[in-house]
């Protein structure tokens, strides 16, 4: 697969998990009862880990860097926080706490987190910062790529951030992190559009640079063909004149009753000239060999 294909494929996925959780918190906004609500938490954290191994993914791929070796420890701790939210009263705890928010005419519903609440949070939290190292080591050849990307991510890590203290106690108007996640999926879509708009100058480019070579070797070939033609026509003048020089050749030995021959003298193989045969009254396939050739001469 190309690059391209690949950085696009975990770009969709980071986005899907965005996507599922914002919606869960739209149904938790909604007041459903406390078995959805826990659900619908329990699935928001684990977009968490989701999110931190698909940004690791995207942005790997996004460079063309290797990823063999940290993608085995990232998949193994990513399944792991996985296991860990559906364990009853470890990350969650099934007790749920009401938020008062200040800007909403309602309450927000959610369970309260459990023994492993605030380590699981930090360690997403941590290891999704640890992603931009690789945005900050080509910063300053894509600085178009990646200055929007590390502002989408920093607004994304401060409405996080308040939204994890919010869940830990502290007052707050209203959630940010669904506002936050928008405007990293912002900053995704332009790192990604940035790619692909210099991947099509690229593209372009080298078109041009085809096209220009394209042409060069068809003038060179039509010049061979116009050369080869020359040669062919040259050629067939030059039979045509061997023709007609061997027909008034024969003509006139025919009109001076004389005849000629060769002999190599390696292979002793005779030629004649057809007046020679006409002369000795003989067959054209009846040329005689080298010893019966001496007895048509006279003795000097």
């Amino acid at each position: 697969r190309s690059k391209e294909n690949r950085f696009h494929g975990w770009g969709t996925a980071l986005s899907l998990v965005t996507a599922i959780f914002t919606l869960t918190s739209l149904i938790q906004y909604s007041q459903p009862s406390d078995g959805w609500v826990i659900i619908s938490e329990k699935i928001q954290y684990c977009t968490f880990p989701l999110s931190v191994y698909f940004l690791f993914r995207f942005s790997y791929s996004f460079f063309n860097q290797p990823f063999r070796r940290l993608n085995i420890y990232l998949t193994t701790g990513t399944l792991l926080l996985l296991v860990l939210v559906w364990i009853p009263d470890l990350v969650l705890s099934n007790r749920i706490s009401i938020k008062d928010i200040q800007l909403t005419s309602s309450y927000y519903k959610e369970p309260a987190p459990g023994p492993l609440g605030i380590p699981f949070i930090l360690i997403c939290y941590i290891v999704g910062i640890c992603t931009n190292i690789i945005w900050f080591k080509h910063l300053r050849y894509n600085k178009s790529k990646c200055i929007p990307y590390l502002i989408g991510f920093a607004i994304w890590t401060v409405t996080a951030l308040h939204d994890g203290l919010a869940t830990f106690g502290m007052p707050t108007y209203i959630y940010l992190m669904s506002y936050g996640v928008l405007g990293f999926n912002i900053a995704v879509v332009w790192a990604t559009t940035e790619d692909y708009l210099g991947l099509k100058e690229m593209l372009e480019n080298q078109n041009v640079n085809l096209e220009g070579l394209v042409a060069q070797r068809t003038a060179a070939l039509e010049q061979t063909n116009r050369e080869l033609q020359q040669s062919i026509t040259e050629l067939s003048l030059t039979q045509k004149e061997l023709v007609r020089s061997n027909g008034f050749l024969k003509e006139m030995g025919n009109t001076a009753k004389i005849g000629g021959w060769e002999i190599d003298s390696q292979t002793r193989e005779i030629r004649w000239t057809t007046e020679t045969y006409h002369i000795y009254d003989m067959a054209p396939d009846e040329t005689p060999v080298y010893e019966e050739l001496v007895q048509f001469f006279h003795p000097t």
